[in-house]
């Protein structure tokens, strides 16, 4: 057979070749967006996780830190030293911060007796 004889044309309306190779291609597009979206996701995902894990390890340092405070607190204040503050500060600062407060008083070698009234003072307009 020469040349002439393995030469086809194909005259029509006969397109089912080419519908399918469309659709074959198509699949083959959905399938990789997928693959891709898949990827993404995961990404995400172990993003995810991360920003958990160092949130949980934010959340373990204040924790100690509250702790550590409120620990050094009850060491050095005498009773009803909170409730001072507090009404001094006319609640308007959180507990922790007056712990906080009274911590670095003392070690500033400030009079804890004389905190309330300095913090007193200091809330005024």
């Amino acid at each position: 057979m020469g040349l002439l004889g393995k030469i086809w044309v194909k005259l029509g309306l006969d397109n089912s070749e080419f519908k399918q190779g469309l659709n074959d291609s198509e699949n083959a597009s959905n399938k990789f967006k997928d693959f891709i979206k898949g990827v993404g996701q995961g990404i995400v995902a172990a993003f995810s996780v991360k920003a958990v894990i160092e949130f949980g390890k934010e959340i373990f340092k204040l924790a100690s830190a509250a702790q550590g405070v409120e620990m050094a607190f009850k060491k050095i204040a005498p009773q009803g030293l909170l409730s001072d503050l507090r009404r001094a500060t006319m609640n308007s600062v959180d507990d922790m911060q007056l712990m906080q407060r009274a911590v670095q008083a003392t070690n500033f070698k400030i009079p804890l007796e004389n905190l309330a009234t300095y913090l007193q003072f200091a809330t005024k307009d």
